[in-house]
């Protein structure tokens, strides 16, 4: 599906989610969120017709909104998106999986302004970025899809899962809840990951138990392995091929 391909490639950008982290969401914002946040919606598209027939290449019209409290800031989170979107192609990334994604151009972009609802009505500032989309609809994109859409389209569902013992993490995994009260727990991370590949690791419990994660060949932030020695406490990994496992946030 598009929609999820599209938030797979901006939610994979270390840039992009060191300024806005998690707040990416397809078509409207919840009013309680607050900036900086990215909306994205698919505004058109427009199958490839043969004479007689269609064929497997799609063009959409994709509108990026990047929101944040400050003009300039707008102008740093749209450039972001910009250098994430604009030109790019799974066929000079084939670390990202199959040929998804043909090209990806910019076409147009401007500002954008409102108020937040509720008491306060502050401004906020936003610019939007309007990208032509060349997609191939018959790619599965099986490894980098561990996200979908809830059953009204308005929000985003992540795989969870609860373990009590050791645990062998899969592609399809996103958060998993780690509750240590009957002893430590082991999890083992996939040994071929997918680029990208985001976890997020929180202990549940309050029994003082530790948590260990395995690279399984692989390297967390240059060490084989990454304790959670804490409780209540939460760690969030992204894969790339050349630096391997990244801990993007731990609150140990």
């Amino acid at each position: 599906m598009l929609e999820i391909a599209l938030y797979n490639l901006l939610s994979s950008d270390t840039t992009i989610e060191g300024i806005v982290g998690e707040k990416i969401y397809p078509i409207l914002a919840d009013e309680s969120v607050r900036e900086p946040y990215i909306v994205y919606q698919v505004l058109t598209t427009s199958p490839t017709h043969t004479l007689t027939d269609s064929v497997d290449l799609v063009k959409a019209s994709v509108q990026v909104s990047c929101w944040t409290d400050s003009y300039y800031d707008s102008l740093t989170l749209s450039q972001a998106v910009r250098d994430a979107l604009d030109n790019y192609s799974d066929l000079e990334n084939p670390s990202m999986g199959e040929d998804y994604f043909q090209c990806i151009h910019l076409e147009d972009e401007g500002d954008l302004f409102d108020y937040n609802k509720g008491v306060d009505k502050s401004k906020k500032f936003g610019r939007r970025l309007n990208f032509s989309v060349w997609y191939n609809r018959n790619v599965s994109l099986e490894g980098r899809t561990f996200l979908t859409y809830g059953t009204d389209g308005n929000y985003l569902v992540a795989n969870i899962e609860t373990v009590t013992n050791d645990y062998s993490i899969s592609e399809d995994d996103y958060t998993i809840l780690v509750n240590c009260s009957s002893g430590p727990i082991t999890l083992t991370l996939p040994s071929s990951p997918v680029q990208g590949q985001v976890f997020v690791i929180k202990m549940i419990d309050s029994s003082g138990g530790i948590c260990t994660i395995q690279g399984n060949g692989k390297m967390i932030d240059g060490s084989s392995s990454f304790l959670i020695l804490t409780t209540l406490k939460a760690l969030t990994i992204q894969y790339d091929e050349n630096y391997e496992w990244a801990v993007i946030n731990s609150t140990n």
